[in-house]
C-alpha cells in the first residue's frame, strides 16, 4: 500500500490528506481481528507544487539519457 493515497471525509467534505508511508501489522494478540497501522507523509498544496516543478525540471532531462542508453544498446 506504499505510495498509496490517504483521504479525509468529515461527513460532507472530502479530499487528499497525503500517501502511505508504512503499513505495519497490528501485534496486539488480545485482538482477535486482524489490524494495520498506517504511517502517513501529509501532502499540501505547496508539496504538490514543488514536487511538481522537480517532475518538470529533472524528468526530462533523465528520460532523455534513458532514451540515449536504449538506443545505444539497440542491434
Amino acid at each position: 500500500m506504499s505510495g498509496g493515497p490517504v483521504f479525509w471525509s468529515d461527513g460532507e467534505n472530502y479530499g487528499l490528506l497525503g500517501f502511505v508511508k508504512e503499513a505495519m501489522a497490528d501485534t496486539d494478540t488480545n485482538s482477535a481481528a486482524a489490524r494495520v497501522h498506517f504511517i502517513c507523509q501529509r501532502a499540501d498544496y505547496d508539496m504538490f507544487a514543488s514536487w511538481a516543478s522537480y517532475a518538470d525540471e529533472v524528468f526530462p532531462k533523465e528520460r532523455a539519457a534513458l532514451n540515449a542508453q536504449l538506443a545505444d544498446k539497440k542491434p
